[in-house]
């Protein structure tokens, strides 16, 4: 499953320098009337930009040659529930969803103690109120953390299926 999600990476990754250096080569080699010299130039373009385009996503390549990341960003994204685990984050005004904090890892025995989880076979889906005692702990998780504020906002553990 990751090896074909690794080759999707790979081929997304390398598909705008492959295609835009083709361009080149193709008005290029017309410009000088020989299909060598577009291909020459092709090839030297492309041999150019696609480490650049590899660098760039070089952090989800690797994660996803070590078998521990999805196609679809740094989600997480628990494989054996199928599920996305994030905070949600709310305004105490309007209950209105102001904006989701996804996490990068998920520890369920770490969780189920911090968040006072009675059940240990829980797989914990519910919805957990987060407190600021929570904070210190959730920082090691999140991949962007929130500017805390719970006088203003409230904060959830959340889990939704994929």
């Amino acid at each position: 499953m990751y090896r074909r999600q690794f080759i999707q990476v790979l081929a997304y990754a390398l598909a705008l320098p492959f295609f835009g250096c083709l361009f080149i080569g193709v008005i290029k080699g017309l410009e000088y009337g020989s299909y060598w010299i577009g291909f020459r130039v092709w090839l030297f373009c492309f041999l150019v930009t696609a480490p650049i385009f590899l660098w760039v996503y070089r952090s989800r390549l690797k994660s996803l040659a070590r078998g521990n990341q999805t196609l679809y960003g740094n989600n997480m994204i628990d494989m054996e529930f199928k599920v996305r685990r994030y905070i949600s984050e709310f305004s105490e005004e309007t209950d209105e969803l102001i904006a989701e904090y996804d996490l990068g890892s998920f520890e369920l025995k770490e969780f189920q103690i911090e968040f006072g989880e009675p059940n240990s076979e829980s797989p914990m889906f519910d919805c957990y109120p987060i407190k600021e005692c929570n904070v210190e702990f959730l920082a090691k998780y999140l991949e962007k953390e929130p500017e805390w504020d719970f006088v203003h906002k409230a904060y959830f553990l959340e889990a939704h299926a994929i």
